[in-house]
């Protein structure tokens, strides 16, 4: 029998599946294009590092550059989508946020090991009751697929390029 636990890893791992087929299929000049506001390459950073943060093992931190990150870039960049906060001064590359996503995989194994059925339902920080890890991963998996959606209505719009849906941890 599957556990939800494994139901839940499965979609999760889905959403970033889809990411990787987006950056895949970026077109170069629309990878630094602004659509929406944001540059196409800022949109995958944002969902990046709000998993990263999530999926973290220490509470006891608030969302501040004290944050452990598993992958942070020297470029003077933001994830923050606040137009009042925009940083464009240098881009991240393809390459870049593959090596993050490459980190995020690794991460979600190690956050998805530790749990089971039982602790999806246990709230995520000792003080904070509000949010269990079942909540953090779906808020995460709307997250993630928010900004894939976005992403392919640009793709589609501006280059004509179909993303196929993922499931079930294809690639």
């Amino acid at each position: 029998m599957v556990t939800f636990t494994e139901v839940m890893k499965r979609n999760f791992i889905s959403s970033l599946n889809m990411m990787e087929k987006i950056m895949d299929n970026c077109p170069d000049d629309l990878w630094k294009t602004i659509n929406g506001g944001f540059p196409f390459w800022q949109q995958m950073y944002h969902a990046l590092e709000s998993v990263d943060y999530w999926f973290r093992e220490n509470y006891r931190y608030v969302y501040d550059d004290e944050t452990p990150k598993v992958w942070k870039s020297n470029k003077n960049v933001t994830s923050e989508l606040d137009e009042n906060v925009r940083i464009f001064s240098d881009v991240l590359s393809k390459a870049e946020l593959r090596q993050y996503l490459s980190c995020i995989y690794e991460k979600t194994n190690i956050f998805f090991s530790g749990l089971n059925d039982y602790r999806l339902g246990q709230p995520i920080a000792e003080n904070n009751y509000e949010f269990t890890y079942l909540d953090v991963i779906n808020m995460q998996v709307r997250h993630v697929m928010y900004h894939v959606g976005h992403c392919i209505c640009i793709l589609r719009s501006h280059a004509g390029i179909e993303i196929e849906w993922v499931s079930h941890n294809e690639r």
